[in-house]
């Protein structure tokens, strides 16, 4: 507005105390905030701030409000969940946004190939397929499950740890206290 009205007045302090009075907005707040679209046009180098056609924020609006909502729901996928139900409730929320979205638009906002989601797709139907690693964990998760139901949830990281190599499995401390924190809490 104090744009379009420069050469109605004498003096730019004058026009901002014309315009603050019959818009009801504090002559300060408006003298500062023409300032800064100054500085703002002088940066960009344009002399004169234009608005675009308001349809045009209007889709880039609907465009930003949809890639915040994928990256919300992207990163509750790699956020440490607690519980079963906080995961299948995940879960539920991410099969949602997959039917509402698919899934290359959200992988287009994060910086992960889609093929990452179809390869860990395939692996989860299939334990034959996933990573050597994977599968050790699984095997490892088991038993330590079994040593520390089989005294009653009393054991520690480090009696677990010590029970295990007792019994004759080679695992790293770190291992068991990962597989606790994951499989039995």
């Amino acid at each position: 507005m104090v744009f379009g009205h420069q050469h109605e007045y004498e003096t730019h302090a004058a026009e901002v105390r014309s315009i603050a009075s019959k818009t009801g907005c504090r002559v300060r707040r408006l003298a500062t905030g023409f300032s800064r679209l100054s500085a703002t046009a002088e940066m960009t180098g344009r002399d004169e701030l234009r608005v675009g056609p308001p349809e045009a924020t209007w889709r880039e609006n609907r465009e930003l409000r949809m890639a915040n909502e994928i990256l919300r729901k992207a990163s509750a996928c790699f956020a440490q969940r607690n519980s079963a139900a906080e995961r299948s409730h995940d879960r539920i929320h991410r099969r949602a946004s997959r039917r509402r979205y698919g899934i290359e638009p959200i992988y287009r906002m994060m910086p992960i190939p889609p093929s990452t989601y179809y390869c860990h797709a395939g692996r989860r139907s299939d334990p034959e397929d996933w990573p050597v690693g994977a599968r050790r964990d699984a095997e490892l998760k088991a038993v330590i499950r079994k040593v520390w139901d089989g005294n009653f949830g009393v054991y520690g990281v480090r009696k677990a740890w010590h029970r295990l190599l007792l019994d004759g499995v080679k695992v790293a401390r770190c291992t068991v206290d990962m597989a606790q924190l994951l499989a039995l809490t």
